[in-house]
């Protein structure tokens, strides 16, 4: 009876196996499509009421030549391969702000990642499948005033286009892929994005309009606004 068992295990095992192999071999690409994401906080440092404030969901829609990473809270990242333009939308209307539309170059927001110290990419040489594409864990640490960040980042290669693989909000360095999933850990909470859904097909170019409401600026423009405010705030 126990060498029955193990045989099935066994079978199971390989089945399993080759299933896995089938669907990482079938994904196609590059991907256009949508990814539906689902954010984990978890903090035992940090109230509840806290953490309630923290996004639960994000969204990635992808073409051939853009890309538009998207949170409920109307805050957006466009990225265009083809103009090398990063389209920064920060909605701050909840801070009695306004809606800033910033445009920065891929050089730039390269140049601005290079000067982060301490972030070095490290491959562990682990793999996993998501969503029937193999992807590749790589980990570094972000050091700054306030303390550090951890990063386990799971790139999948040729996942799209490169312009893509390190404009989001992992960005630490030029990636060998597309950062699919990943987490950011702090000595006060962790946030983990996790692929929920995952749909293919060709999106629609509406969605990477930029909205009206959005008023065009710049960093420093959006940062005196958000000093001052907090000043008027007694802060």
């Amino acid at each position: 009876m126990k060498k029955t068992f193990s045989l099935l295990t066994l079978f199971a095992t390989m089945l399993a196996l080759v299933f896995c192999q089938a669907q990482a071999q079938d994904a196609p690409l590059p991907f256009t499509g949508t990814i539906q994401y689902n954010i984990e906080n978890t903090s035992d440092m940090l109230p509840p009421e806290h953490l309630a404030q923290l996004p639960t969901s994000a969204s990635i829609k992808m073409s051939k030549d853009k890309m538009v990473f998207e949170q409920a809270d109307g805050n957006k990242a466009i990225v265009d391969a083809a103009t090398n333009e990063i389209h920064t939308l920060a909605n701050l209307s909840m801070m009695g702000l306004g809606k800033y539309h910033i445009i920065e170059s891929v050089a730039e927001t390269a140049a601005d990642t290079a000067s982060i110290q301490g972030a070095k990419l490290t491959a562990t040489g682990q793999s996993k499948i998501i969503k029937g594409y193999t992807a590749y864990e790589y980990t570094a640490t972000i050091k700054g005033e306030q303390g550090s960040v951890d990063l386990s980042i799971w790139c999948v290669p040729d996942f799209c286009n490169p312009a893509f693989n390190w404009a989001t909000q992992v960005a630490v360095g030029q990636l060998n892929g597309f950062p699919l999933e990943y987490s950011l850990k702090t000595a006060a909470y962790t946030m983990n994005f996790v692929v929920g859904k995952l749909h293919y097909g060709e999106v629609d170019e509406k969605a990477f309009a930029i909205p009206k409401s959005y008023k065009p600026s710049t960093v420093e423009e959006m940062q005196k606004d958000v000093e001052e405010f907090m000043k008027a705030m007694g802060m």
